[in-house]
């Protein structure tokens, strides 16, 4: 938690304006960034991408010991 907090502080150091930062549902974003005060929306989308390369890997290693 206290390293997505620290992340996040140099994140925003870079920002003009504080984002809408998009986060996965993992509770050190949502405790850190609620700490910060910065806005943000938790998506699922992150865990779809993982199962889909997930799959795509799986097919490639396959393809190789054949």
């Amino acid at each position: 938690m206290i390293v997505a907090m620290k992340f996040t502080r140099i994140a925003l150091d870079r920002c003009l304006d504080k984002p809408l930062i998009i986060v996965d549902r993992g509770s050190w974003y949502r405790w850190a960034l609620d700490r910060l005060g910065v806005e943000y929306k938790v998506e699922r989308s992150f865990r779809y991408l993982r199962e889909r390369t997930a799959i795509f890997h799986y097919i490639l290693s396959t393809k190789n010991h054949i």
